[in-house]
């Protein structure tokens, strides 16, 4: 993971910024709404996630999966149950995307998941370790059936 992801407070808006590099429609809405609010990305988590990647999507009606590798990784002790717990209050507002979420099964990450109540919606993938430790993300998709 690239170090300016590890940053717990990067994170929404470094998924904001691939989503407008991805579909117009998204950056039509997100860019005129940073320029008149441009110190968003020093609010708290929930205001990033709603104002940065819930509104914009809402409003483009855009249909696609967000992919946040590796939650593990993240620096900052609780990094993870924050992330889990601000997507777990507002992912139902944007139905039309779907969030897929790794992470080695470490206490931080998996405690976030109980604590937030993931565990209905939570999905474990069965160990393949030649492709996970090989580093190939695509096969794994595939394996799973999202690509």
């Amino acid at each position: 993971m690239a170090i300016h992801r590890r940053n717990l407070q990067l994170i929404f808006p470094t998924l904001a910024n691939q989503l407008a590099r991805r579909y117009p429609e998204f950056r039509s809405i997100l860019v005129p709404f940073i320029q008149s609010d441009p110190e968003i990305a020093y609010e708290s988590l929930y205001n990033q996630m709603k104002k940065l990647i819930v509104q914009p999507l809402m409003q483009s009606g855009i249909s696609t999966v967000v992919v946040v590798d590796a939650l593990d990784e993240c620096e900052a002790e609780g990094s993870a149950s924050a992330i889990l717990s601000v997507l777990g209050r507002l992912v139902s507002d944007i139905p039309k995307v779907k969030f897929f979420l790794t992470g080695r099964p470490e206490p931080r990450v998996s405690g976030g998941v109980v604590d937030t109540g993931w565990t209905k919606r939570r999905q474990s993938i069965p160990s393949f370790p030649t492709i996970l430790n090989g580093g190939d993300f695509v096969v794994c998709l595939e394996i799973i059936g999202l690509r």
